[in-house]
């Protein structure tokens, strides 16, 4: 059997467009946070104990865990319903009366695009950086400091509301990701429809937002404030309701703050430099110190892409590998100064001035 010119140019275009993409991966997620100071672990020296639940299947390889967390410090749970929504919950009604200081609630993947972008979307890192005494202070603290997708408002609910089956059979039980207004004009229809199902007594709040995507601390203290009958009431509805996994899952996306925060908490929305900041010992010295980063953060990425189209067109990229590479080097310094500058700051830094919600 022989192979034909056309079959054999499809073959190698298709292996070129793979290969390609491993590489845009690597310099995405790999590249310039290399040259940055890493903790040897994320074992710190405070008496706090924790316990990090990871939403995972058992063909999910969360083998990156090791070495860097104890092994009797980490469970899995899978997750059949409401995406990481009901892992964490069994977790939750399983462990109510043993639990640790903090719970750290993270999905199975090490590398994500929701994971922190300071931070190479690399949560051992992030972990490695987390201030524990800090996030058992406030309670509650969602691990992703960037807005988008999530803030300042992700869902207006406002207008009527369906019941729960109307919406779920209006919605598709099994629709996918839609994108932009599409995507959170359902959600808002779906969250309507359950929010008496869900929070029985609660008006339904005008605002719910927080940065995506499910991944956060919560304090023994926080997670005990909502009575462990409420959590099995939490649980049951993940279980019994018609919407899709999907659905089941943004509803809880954007609940886990009204339940955790305290008093209602709707909006959970930080400065981001402020989250990493006092999240995870980033600083950057103002405002417009913070934009510059996300600015040159953006650039590097752009550059990225165009270094991906150059070889992927036969070119061998040096010019703008050699330019990419001096990008990367500012971002680095960026960040560590950052980080130097948190630890410095770090007996200075008061909780009770960390704003959650801040509109523009």
């Amino acid at each position: 059997m022989t192979i034909s010119t056309v079959s054999l140019r499809k073959i190698t275009l298709t292996i070129g467009i793979l290969l390609s993409l491993a590489l845009l991966f690597q310099l995405t997620y790999h590249t310039w946070y290399l040259g940055l100071p890493a903790p040897a672990s994320t074992v710190h020296p405070t008496q706090i104990t924790e316990t990090l639940v990871v939403a995972a299947a058992p063909t999910d390889d969360i083998s990156w865990l090791a070495g860097h967390f104890p092994v009797r410090n980490v469970v899995s749970y899978r997750s059949s319903k409401g995406n990481e929504a009901l892992a964490y919950l069994e977790y939750i009604v399983e462990s109510y009366h043993d639990l640790p200081d903090i719970v750290i609630f993270i999905h199975n993947h090490d590398h994500a695009w929701h994971n922190a972008r300071l931070f190479d979307f690399n949560m051992t890192r992030m972990l490695a950086h987390l201030d524990r005494k800090f996030v058992k202070d406030i309670g509650y603290f969602n691990l992703r400091c960037d807005w988008a997708p999530g803030c300042p408002a992700r869902l207006r609910l406002r207008g009527s509301a369906t019941s729960g089956a109307a919406a779920a059979n209006s919605t598709g039980r099994t629709i996918g990701n839609v994108d932009g207004s599409e995507e959170e004009s359902r959600e808002e229809t779906v969250m309507k429809a359950v929010w008496g199902e869900l929070h029985p007594g609660h008006p339904i709040p005008s605002t719910l937002a927080q940065p995506c995507c499910s991944q956060f601390v919560a304090s023994r203290e926080s997670i005990r404030a909502v009575p462990r009958q409420r959590w099995l009431h939490f649980r049951s509805w993940v279980l019994e309701t018609p919407l899709s996994n999907w659905f089941a899952g943004r509803v809880w996306e954007y609940t886990w703050q009204f339940v955790l925060a305290g008093d209602g908490v709707t909006t959970w929305c930080p400065l981001e430099k402020d989250c990493y900041c006092f999240g995870y010992g980033a600083c950057f010295e103002g405002e417009d110190e913070w934009e510059n980063w996300k600015e040159a953060e953006e650039k590097a990425q752009a550059m990225r892409n165009d270094y991906i189209t150059t070889i992927s067109g036969g070119d061998d990229g040096s010019k703008l590998k050699k330019e990419l590479g001096t990008a990367e080097q500012e971002l680095q310094g960026m960040v560590k100064d950052s980080l130097r500058r948190g630890e410095n700051e770090r007996s200075s830094r008061d909780s009770t001035r960390f704003e959650i919600s801040h509109m523009p």
